[in-house]
């Protein structure tokens, strides 16, 4: 994500419409990343994933650990977070149109370096 930006977009639409051009995208064999949004003062990933309500909730703590770790160690993804002062949320939906659920990484997750 964002490795296209030559820089820090200027507003969340605008992030948003550059990470839309190169979607969907495919993680793995159950996690599609189709759009994301900006509602407010976030920057909303929406995925796609083959999965039920309990499996959901037996793998969201370790993913949503994995997705701190990643957003807070890649200096770009953390400058988008800083520099909007925004949350980035993931929100998730199964292949059956159903909600599953959404997490929140807040700027104060990932401090400044």
């Amino acid at each position: 994500m964002f490795s296209a930006f030559a820089q820090i977009p200027q507003s969340l639409e605008e992030t948003s419409s550059k990470i839309n051009r190169d979607l969907p995208e495919v993680y793995d064999h159950i996690t599609k990343l189709r759009s994301t949004t900006a509602e407010n003062n976030n920057l909303v990933y929406n995925f796609l994933v083959d999965v039920n309500q309990k499996e959901y909730q037996w793998a969201m703590p370790k993913v949503k650990a994995q997705v701190l770790s990643t957003i807070c160690s890649k200096g770009r993804e953390r400058m988008v977070l800083h520099a909007h002062n925004a949350n980035i949320v993931y929100r998730y939906e199964n292949v059956k149109g159903q909600s599953l659920g959404e997490f929140m990484i807040r700027p104060e997750h990932c401090p400044k370096r």
